[in-house]
């Protein structure tokens, strides 16, 4: 259930562009769960379990690498703004 809420979380905010500073700890958090999940995994000898956690981890490490490191060096190089436009760019006079 957890993981589907992060799921939800890493997709819906960078799609509406509504609070994306959520995806950023979504991504955190679920890194952290595979984390332990791989950890839990190796434990119990479970392979298969223990790949599919690993995966996920590291593709969610690689969105909260994106987020935050690569975002803020494209931000630096262009002028963009780290605020979500509240106004669309077609209702501006």
């Amino acid at each position: 259930l957890l993981e589907i809420a992060a799921a939800v979380a890493l997709v819906v905010p960078a799609a509406t562009n509504t609070i994306p500073s959520l995806t950023v700890l979504a991504a955190a958090a679920l890194a952290v769960l595979m984390a332990v999940a791989v950890v839990f995994h190796s434990r119990r000898h479970e392979v298969a379990q223990l790949g599919f956690s690993a995966f996920f981890g590291v593709a969610a490490a690689a969105v909260l690498v994106g987020r935050v490191v690569v975002a803020r060096r494209h931000c630096r190089s262009s002028r963009c703004s780290a605020t979500p436009q509240v106004i669309p760019q077609r209702m501006l006079p």
